[in-house]
């Protein structure tokens, strides 16, 4: 079936391996992204499924790769549901040490000391994006905004990008989350929902 609706349409690719489209709500919000990730927050990409945050995710992350002004760490553990702190700052030491074989520390003091010292030693702002995010407990989202403090109060400058469902985006607006609601930057994402024309020509 799909095969037959893309030789009518004379379709080269699928969906899912098609360029990216970039709107100007895109744009946009890149722009707006961007400026947060030089200054050390906590922003999250939230939208339906289909809506492209983890695509937008990739986009943001291959054009930062690229330019080099900012580095750029992601979070690869697939068990969302267990993942915490110390799993996400595993992810952090592991793009920016300077040696494959430099180990991490297991101590949880200690690692935040050499995680601080080690992001303030690069001079530049580093950025950690984790998909699937609507999955992160509360204490690890409030965790996350305190690590920003730590390397922030050093300073080094760090941001995360969170990607998930409108959970995510109802959970840090919950009057449990106020401490970190308040500081978080939110971005509903609508996809190509006002750009369909444009989009299928």
């Amino acid at each position: 079936m799909l095969s037959e609706v893309m030789s009518h349409y004379k379709m080269v690719r699928e969906f899912d391996q098609a360029d990216f489209f970039e709107t100007d709500d895109f744009k946009h919000t890149l722009t707006e992204v961007r400026h947060h990730i030089k200054h050390g927050r906590l922003i999250a990409l939230t939208g339906i499924v289909g809506c492209g945050k983890t695509r937008m995710l990739r986009h943001i992350h291959h054009l930062l790769s690229k330019e080099k002004d900012i580095l750029v760490s992601q979070s690869l553990s697939v068990e969302k549901s267990r993942l915490n702190l110390g799993t996400l700052i595993s992810a952090l030491f592991c793009d920016l040490r300077r040696s494959k074989n430099e180990k991490i520390p297991s101590q949880p003091e200690q690692r935040e000391r050499e995680l601080r010292d080690l992001i303030k030693n690069k001079k530049k702002p580093v950025v950690l994006f984790v998909d699937e995010a609507h999955d992160l407990h509360g204490k690890t989202l409030i965790a996350l905004k305190r690590l920003i403090e730590v390397i922030q109060g050093a300073g080094g400058t760090l941001s995360i990008v969170l990607a998930g469902h409108p959970k995510l985006s109802n959970d840090l607006k919950r009057a449990t989350m106020e401490e970190i609601g308040a500081r978080a930057t939110i971005f509903m994402l609508e996809g190509i929902q006002k750009s369909k024309e444009e989009y299928t020509h």
